[in-house]
């Protein structure tokens, strides 16, 4: 994904048009994104190519934020909903027979109901009169309490605040419907039973102006969440996708998606993926390359974001230092790990990525990643050559001629496909 058409821009190492380009570059892969500091972009039509293979429970997951996130489910439940709770209630009369009078008189179907029960004189027929919109107040308090359900099911826990650009995260947006939704469902007008859309009461007048709008979102609900239909979810992904609002994010999110972009175009076949979200320890997607060249077998390849793998944390030479002090370990984290196994045997590459061209926090930079790899030494001694690749957005002077010295390769996005095609091919091949 990256290339020659990576020239940085000069003064400021993030210009406008550079995030504008990092988001093009992995705009088809960014429905995989659901991290909670995201805001909405616009998607691509071919975005739900790369779902294939996500977990049925991630799957479930990007429907539910997605609904929340559709234009349909604002328009109910910010517009229409306190329409439908504030308007006057309209009447309708419902048909109704028995042997005393309590509505309405309908003396022509007062006859021919009596010459039916055999000229009973003591039956009547009359209309009584009830809500006439009682059954879409029903489907209405039916998509509230799917937005309360789902809200939780797509960010449990959510909570944030306006972006430095004063755009509103996600999670905050879903959270905030949920809060609408809950309130509305207190109304004494949504305590109706014993109705639905298939049970209405015929009524020739035009529906309430709040009705379209529901209408539409239960729609969207049953042929997204109940049908699991693959149309509506390709629909609502070439609308809107989630980035990260933080360029310095952004930046760590599209090395995390160039990577498995240059892997796939290297020939790497995908095994598995998951979605890009906070808190999973599981690899990000799984790998295989089949060799041919004698009995070396098949190559194995995950890639860990922003996750620790079980066997450094098991070996870290500076876990008990951390452990002594109080100091939460888990904070040493690589932003992303890249494991390759064959045969038994294990190789290892980390990536750090800093979006910045400034030579003093470059060189801060430096030492923290050869931190990293004193501290994982023991699993990294099994790699051969460049263990670490530190991604800048640009190098402070321009690099010698030759393979970089010791362990750490640096790279821009021009040339980091080509840094990580050359490292895990050595190790593939070791």
């Amino acid at each position: 994904m990256s290339g020659s058409g990576w020239a940085a821009s000069d003064g400021d190492p993030w210009a406008p048009a550079d995030r504008a380009r990092v988001l093009t570059e992995i705009l088809t892969w960014l429905p995989l994104y659901l991290g909670s500091g995201g805001v909405t972009t616009p998607g691509a039509a071919q975005a739900a190519c790369r779902l294939l293979g996500l977990p049925i429970a991630d799957l479930r997951r990007l429907r539910a934020v997605h609904f929340l996130l559709s234009t349909e489910v604002a328009a109910a439940v910010e517009d229409a909903t306190p329409q439908a709770l504030r308007g006057p209630a309209r009447g309708a009369l419902a048909p109704t027979r028995g042997r005393a009078l309590r509505g309405q008189a309908d003396w022509g179907r007062t006859a021919r109901e009596r010459a039916t029960a055999g000229g009973d004189a003591g039956l009547f027929a009359y209309g009584s009169v009830v809500h006439a919109d009682r059954w879409r107040l029903v489907e209405l308090r039916a998509l509230l309490r799917t937005v309360v359900d789902l809200a939780q099911q797509a960010s449990p826990g959510a909570g944030g605040s306006l972006t430095s650009g004063g755009e509103l995260p996600w999670t905050v947006r879903c959270a905030d419907l949920a809060d609408l939704a809950r309130q509305a469902l207190t109304h004494p007008r949504l305590a109706v039973t014993g109705a639905s859309a298939a049970s209405q009461t015929p009524d020739r007048r035009a529906p309430p102006p709040w009705w379209p709008a529901v209408e539409a979102a239960r729609s969207l609900q049953r042929r997204l969440i109940g049908e699991e239909d693959v149309a509506a979810l390709t629909d609502l992904l070439a609308q809107r996708v989630l980035a990260p609002a933080n360029p310095d994010l952004l930046f760590e999110v599209w090395a995390t998606l160039s990577t498995l972009a240059t892997l796939e175009g290297l020939g790497w076949r995908r095994l598995g993926l998951r979605l890009l979200a906070p808190g999973v320890p599981s690899p990000l997607a799984l790998y295989a390359q089949p060799f041919t060249s004698g009995d070396v077998g098949e190559a194995r390849l995950s890639v860990y974001a922003q996750h620790t793998p079980l066997p450094w944390r098991q070996t870290s030479r500076y876990a008990a230092t951390f452990s002594h002090y109080g100091v939460a370990g888990a904070m040493r984290r690589p932003d992303m790990v890249l494991e390759v196994e064959r045969q038994g045997r294990r190789r290892w590459l980390l990536v750090e990525v800093k979006r910045t061209a400034d030579p003093t926090y470059t060189a801060d930079s430096i030492y923290k990643v050869l931190g990293y790899l004193a501290d994982f030494a023991t699993p990294l001694a099994a790699s051969p050559g460049v263990q670490a690749v530190l991604l800048l957005w640009r190098l402070p002077q321009a690099p010698r001629e030759g393979h970089p010295p010791g362990p750490l390769a640096l790279a821009t996005p021009a040339t980091f496909d080509a840094v990580l095609g050359t490292t895990l091919h050595a190790l593939a091949d070791c």
